[in-house]
């Protein structure tokens, strides 16, 4: 009776080690793979019938959680593009007097959000061009192609459309100057409703 206690407890140690075991090579390979937990337990239980729920988006969430999950939010990842208009544009000059770009604010109402979008029209541009954009008082840059959007500025009922600044030839660390050619500004409108 003994030997089958010791026997016993012997395989439920390899046992025991094993699922350990196994366990850490599932977690070594998650992380390998770059799958996050809740992305790894989605596919899991999609694969098995298991409805999970998302993590809500801008466009998915209800009222009481939009501030929150909108503003600073990107609009393509929350979802926003979809209903987006542009409420606004202006051509960014050169000093020339043509046209190499265009800086639009833009909202979206299923969101209840502004961002600001800057295009680059010239085919060649300077080494080092830096897009800047400016949506109230956050500012973005980059050195993308030829486009560059900001995140959002979620709309409070009743407040002005935001400000909306923008230049193609900023520098690294964000500054420009609005009056530089390739430099512009949407100033704030108040028109009761600040979606127009």
């Amino acid at each position: 009776m003994e030997n089958t206690h010791t026997l016993r407890r012997i395989w439920l140690s390899i046992g025991s080690a094993l699922a350990a075991l196994v366990l850490l090579l599932a977690l070594l390979l998650l992380h390998a793979s770059g799958l996050s937990p809740r992305a790894l337990a989605l596919d899991i239980g999609g694969a098995i019938g298991l409805q999970i729920p998302a993590h809500p988006t801008c466009a998915t969430a209800s009222p009481n959680q939009q501030a929150m999950l909108c503003d600073r939010a990107d609009p393509i990842a929350g979802g926003c593009e979809a209903d987006a208009v542009t409420t606004q544009s202006i051509g960014l000059v050169d000093s020339q007097g043509r046209i190499i770009g265009r800086l639009d604010r833009r909202y979206s109402a299923r969101c209840n959000s502004f961002w600001a979008r800057i295009f680059d029209y010239r085919v060649s541009r300077p080494q080092g061009t830096v897009l800047v954009v400016q949506i109230g008082r956050e500012i973005d840059t980059g050195q993308g192609p030829h486009e560059l959007y900001s995140n959002m500025h979620y709309d409070t009922p009743g407040s002005p459309a935001p400000l909306v600044a923008g230049s193609i030839d900023g520098g690294p660390d964000g500054s420009f100057d609005i009056n530089a050619a390739g430099s512009g500004v949407i100033p704030p409108i108040d028109v009761g409703s600040s979606s127009g």
